[in-house]
């Protein structure tokens, strides 16, 4: 072997890796811009949402776009109509309630999709929700009550030991807060919802206040809660999750 075609072999052989290593290097720096272009995308100010608001915050997450609305008395009659400013819509931080409904919908189009290649003279149907608007409001309330008693350093039980600061204090809001929280805790109730037929296996029993906190203030979703309890995220436990979640949430609602 020559000189030259020595040292080409040798050439070729310390090319390799590096061109091995260049290609991980690209495919990573790909992966990352990926990820960030779909942080900015979720943290993005959705159309119709007031100019004011930063059009990307990745800080604040993932979040929809809601209609603020108030109620309004106008000659007599009460009326509900939009509060926003200059009649655009507002923003919140995305929860597990969008999460599921999102899975939901998913679900249900790939259902519907073969369905009707199955047989394409069936009617379509309309997605129905997993969870009602009273339900949605009780859920959300009830992780905005908690955060705010939470942050309010209220250590004790009972309302009346934090005394009384005079109307429209800051300490009579808190009281205000606590006692709806103290009745939203209590509609909840000490209800199992999901218990192991046969004992002797990981799965753990699964009570109505644990799955409320879990999925309002914990932000987990249905199979995520399943998991964390040593379940498996089948669509029969689910369903019996689902409907006690939302039985309870019913019981919340009427706490209101």
């Amino acid at each position: 072997m020559t000189y030259k075609e020595d040292q080409s072999t040798q050439d070729v052989e310390l090319r390799a890796p590096l061109r091995v290593a260049h290609a991980e290097v690209t495919a990573r720096l790909a992966a990352e811009r990926q990820r960030i272009a779909d942080i900015k995308a979720a943290s993005a100010r959705p159309f119709g949402a007031g100019p004011e608001i930063v059009d990307v915050a990745p800080a604040r997450g993932t979040v929809e776009r809601f209609t603020p609305r108030e109620t309004v008395n106008r000659g007599g009659r009460t009326v509900v109509q939009r509060s926003g400013w200059r009649g655009h819509d507002a923003l919140r931080v995305s929860d597990a309630f969008d999460v599921m409904e999102a899975q939901a919908a998913r679900r249900f189009a790939a259902e519907e999709k073969k369905r009707a290649l199955k047989d394409p003279a069936s009617k379509a149907r309309m997605f129905v929700p997993p969870f009602s608007k009273a339900q949605l409001i009780a859920g959300r309330d009830y992780a905005a009550l908690s955060e705010r008693v939470a942050s309010a350093g209220v250590r004790c039980s009972s309302v009346e030991a934090l005394g009384a600061g005079g109307q429209g204090s800051f300490i009579d809001a808190v009281i205000r807060d606590v006692r709806h929280l103290d009745a939203m805790l209590a509609s909840i109730g000490d209800v199992v919802v999901l218990a192991p037929v046969r004992k002797g296996r990981a799965r753990r029993v699964i009570r109505a206040r644990a799955l409320v906190d879990q999925v309002c203030i914990a932000n987990r979703t249905l199979s995520d809660v399943l998991l964390a309890a040593g379940w498996t995220s089948q669509q029969g436990s689910r369903d019996a999750l689902r409907t006690g979640l939302c039985q309870a949430l019913d019981r919340m609602y009427r706490a209101i």
